[in-house]
């Protein structure tokens, strides 16, 4: 069987390069959105519940964290607020995973509630800083903001690490899950340029009554739907 010349010689293997290089970034999309690990985060701190005037040790579990290394420098902190903090007496390191942190609560709190809820900070300088709002809740057995005032010692919150690396953010109800949002968003940007673009040829199809205005119109509405 002979080949034709002519086709040979049309053919042109670049002309859907197009389909090569988005092939490409699909690879480069789900390499880099399955392998990025997530930054150093906590996942559990017990007791929950604390109060006032006593000295408790928290046990606290870490995520991608690394507690051993640089372990003599470890910080931790209870904030109370943007002003108000605590940091803890002592820090013992179990494993990369997990931490006991020792806080000596005073037996009055410099707020107007019974109870107040504290944000743990955890600073290492090979993790960076992990935040975990809310972690526990402290009670007080009378409300006294004036002794509260007195007793308080506030322990500054400076000079934080950062750890120098590309991560996804760590939320504690999201977990892994939150890689999600790397493959959900620009999905639903593309759902919605699809919707935009069928509504368009709908109105064109509308003024004009041409066919091919509506086949394009129902073709993008239905590439929307599988997007969405």
């Amino acid at each position: 069987m002979k080949s034709n010349p002519s086709i040979l010689q049309s053919y042109n293997p670049y002309k859907y390069w197009w389909k090569a290089l988005g092939v490409l970034l699909l690879l480069y999309t789900f390499t880099v959105g399955l392998l990025t690990p997530l930054k150093t985060g906590i996942t559990d701190v017990s007791p929950a519940g604390l109060h006032t005037g006593q000295e408790v040790t928290l046990a606290v579990k870490g995520y991608n964290s690394f507690y051993t290394k640089n372990k003599e420098q470890l910080r931790a902190w209870l904030k109370m607020d943007v002003d108000k903090a605590l940091a803890a007496k002592r820090i013992e390191v179990v494993n990369d995973r997990e931490l006991k942190l020792t806080f000596a609560l005073p037996p009055y709190l410099p707020y107007d509630q019974k109870v107040k809820d504290f944000t743990l900070l955890i600073d290492s300088p090979a993790d960076g800083t992990s935040v975990y709002p809310g972690a526990v809740s402290v009670t007080q057995d009378s409300v006294a903001p004036q002794l509260g005032e007195a007793a308080w010692h506030n322990d500054e919150i400076a000079n934080l690490h950062e750890k120098e690396a590309m991560t996804f953010p760590f939320r504690n109800i999201l977990g892994e899950t939150i890689r999600n949002t790397y493959f959900h968003v620009p999905l639903w940007f593309s759902m919605f340029i699809l919707f935009v673009s069928a509504v368009v040829f709908s109105i064109k199809y509308l003024r004009r009554f041409e066919v091919r205005n509506d086949q394009m119109a129902a073709a993008l509405t239905n590439a929307g739907i599988v997007y969405g």
